[in-house]
């Protein structure tokens, strides 16, 4: 099993957050199953096995086997334990850490990796929208609301960042606090923030060709 950079070896040791930067980690969640499968045990699902992540992402369990191998390859998870079942004992697993997915801009392939895999992370966002709405029992409006989507474009001055950012900071920080209880409920949130309008610098060999190539005049 591979370590990723900067996660400790007690495998039921403390989820601290650590950086990851292993562009093979990218690659590995950049697949939308994979991604969900990590998502439900780094960011709130703590010890389960194929089959209980299988019903906490809607998928079937016999489906899953392949991915959690590469994903314990990548070192992304640890296999902590067994239970027993009827037929044979249950792998359980567990994050290796709680992550925190580093900008390398120095590293073209990094960053394309690290695109890859937030496309990933909004799919698997948008997937999830989608069950809560279809169920029937989603809850949009109001305190209790479990379940929005939306897009906001504002003029921000520095400081206003600075209050956006540390806003976004609670947020998350409320989220990894969080623990199983009566009368709580499992949420997850996923946002992604950047200045709109910023040309697209791709190059060939990272990704694609430059979309901010200027186009050839027409005759």
């Amino acid at each position: 099993m591979k370590e990723v950079e900067g996660v400790g070896s007690d495998p039921r040791g403390p989820l601290s957050e650590s950086q990851i930067t292993d562009v093979e980690a990218f690659r590995i969640l950049s697949d939308p199953t994979r991604f969900a499968i990590y998502s439900a045990l780094a960011w709130g699902g703590g010890e389960m096995t194929i089959r209980e992540v299988a019903g906490r992402i809607g998928r079937r369990a016999g489906s899953l086997y392949r991915h959690f191998e590469a994903l314990v390859d990548a070192g992304l998870l640890r296999v902590v334990g067994e239970i027993p079942t009827a037929r044979r004992p249950a792998k359980v697993f567990r994050a290796a850490a709680n992550p925190r997915f580093v900008y390398q801009r120095d590293r073209p392939e990094a960053i394309e990796a690290l695109n890859r895999m937030v496309q990933s992370a909004a799919r698997h966002a948008a997937d999830g929208f989608a069950r809560s709405t279809r169920c029937g029992k989603a809850t949009t409006r109001g305190p209790a609301r479990d379940t929005h989507a939306g897009v906001q474009n504002g003029w921000l001055n520095p400081l206003e960042l600075q209050k956006l950012n540390e806003l976004l900071t609670q947020a998350r920080d409320l989220l990894i606090g969080g623990e199983p209880g009566p009368g709580k409920q499992l949420i997850e949130l996923t946002f992604l923030m950047s200045p709109p309008g910023v040309p697209d610098t791709r190059v060939a060999g990272t990704g694609g060709a430059a979309r901010n190539t200027p186009r050839p005049a027409e005759s």
